[in-house]
């Protein structure tokens, strides 16, 4: 069984937040992590397994710990399928939306443990929403973590980045493999990448490849087979 923090020591400031600090594991990773802390937009693309979002949420706490930011929005597009549509699921949005973000909260849960999380959570400094949720919106001193931005249209995910507010960082990431779109050509994330790399100084492109896989040696075996 995992280990569970349930009272954060008292030996500083990192510590009492914490419970281990997100390490890159790989070059690539290692860049987005310096990239992330030094743009104002970062789109990261690249195969499942390679850290993306692990980084992304490190960061995004690093941030917070260091009050640099008031707050993480956590967002991605949430796909209706068959009768399970998120506007007829039983109880809040917030009920609703957290299923499907139990993979982030794992994230979150093994960097600064179970406590600190639900109470991140509890005090909305911590907020999860649908993409869809949130045009309209400003966000101020935020960090803005997009996932899973190949299932956003060109339109949607420029809609979305103008949500950028004062003193915020927006993280935007996704597998090009992995579009479940039913038109496939509408994913707006490579389109995004095309059009803004190298273009602005204060947004970055981060790529990454098979050979960055980290989570099991078998993944890249699998992606590799079934191209």
């Amino acid at each position: 069984m995992a280990k569970r923090q349930r009272y954060p020591t008292e030996e500083n400031k990192s510590s009492k937040f914490f419970m281990k600090r997100m390490v890159p594991k790989s070059d690539t990773q290692d860049y987005l992590y310096n990239t992330l802390k030094e743009s104002t937009i970062t789109l990261c693309t690249g195969p499942a397994g390679t850290g993306k979002t692990y980084v992304a949420i490190g960061v995004a706490l690093e941030m917070l710990m260091e009050n640099k930011i008031d707050k993480i929005i956590v967002t991605k597009p949430i796909l209706e399928a068959g009768d399970e549509k998120i506007g007829f699921l039983p109880g809040d949005v917030d009920l609703k939306i957290l299923p499907h973000m139990e993979y982030i909260i794992d994230k979150i849960e093994e960097l600064v443990g179970v406590a600190i999380c639900e109470k991140l959570i509890k005090n909305k400094q911590i907020i999860f929403s649908p993409t869809a949720y949130l045009r309209g919106r400003d966000f101020k001193y935020s960090f803005i973590l997009i996932d899973e931005a190949q299932n956003m249209t060109k339109n949607g995910l420029k809609l979305l980045m103008t949500r950028l507010g004062e003193g915020s960082i927006m993280s935007i990431s996704g597998d090009s493999d992995q579009i479940d779109l039913k038109v496939r050509s509408d994913s707006g994330l490579d389109w995004c990448v095309s059009k803004l790399e190298g273009r602005h100084s204060q947004i970055s492109v981060v790529k990454f490849s098979n050979s960055d896989i980290c989570r099991h040696p078998l993944i890249t075996d699998i992606l590799n087979l079934l191209q």
